[in-house]
């Protein structure tokens, strides 16, 4: 099912630049860029929070212009964040036309208790995110698989997943499995790798210091 459309209000922005925009964060505001296919891009500014609502919204947006009656449908393309905070710094939007095709990127959510889980194994969902093609108005606002009925070994595919009409993925082949359950013997060689690189990623630290 496609995301309902949102609305954003954002203002038109004068003055660029690390100064001005620390201004604008520091007032509340973030700033953003509209840019797409024969427009020229622009510096924009919209609320914290209404940048907040759009960047977990996946589907199409529409910006409302302040002081006007000006709109244009958009997708948040990039959002750029504070290395240390975790603030959203800055993001930049893409125009698109509902009537053109368009990639993005959507949740990928595993529902249910895997049959294989009850037999020691564990899920490992390898797909956090999916690259869908699709025209703006039919993004979902996430793509659901049960993964319930999966057994010791057993695993799902790129090809397997239910995507709604219209909705094509694009993330790669279509055999490439996006969650599978692990044996018990397995699950135990992943973690035994992982304890067994850690120690080697402090030593090369280590090299580096006494450099």
């Amino acid at each position: 099912m496609a995301s309902e459309t949102i609305t954003v209000t954002v203002a038109n922005r004068t003055e660029t630049g690390k100064n001005a925009n620390r201004r604008l964060r520091r007032n509340g505001s973030i700033p953003c860029v509209l840019y797409g296919k024969n427009i020229d891009s622009r510096s924009l500014t919209a609320t914290a929070k209404d940048i907040r609502v759009a960047i977990d919204h996946p589907a199409v947006i529409t910006l409302a212009f302040s002081g006007n009656k000006e709109t244009a449908s958009a997708v948040v393309k990039n959002v750029q964040h504070d290395f240390l905070s975790a603030s959203i710094l800055h993001v930049d939007f893409q125009q698109v036309n509902r009537n053109e095709k368009i990639t993005s990127s959507v949740p990928l959510e595993l529902i249910g208790d895997p049959v294989g889980t009850h037999h020691g194994g564990t899920l490992d969902q390898l797909f956090h995110t999916l690259e869908i093609e699709c025209f703006p108005q039919d993004i979902p606002e996430y793509i659901r698989c049960d993964v319930s009925k999966l057994d010791l070994g057993d695993s799902i595919t790129l090809a397997e997943l239910d995507v709604p009409e219209g909705v094509v993925i694009v993330s790669g082949n279509p055999d490439t499995t996006v969650a599978h359950v692990l044996t018990p013997r397995a699950a135990e060689e992943d973690e035994e790798a992982e304890d067994e690189a850690e120690p080697e990623v402090i030593a090369k630290a280590k090299k580096t210091d006494d450099e």
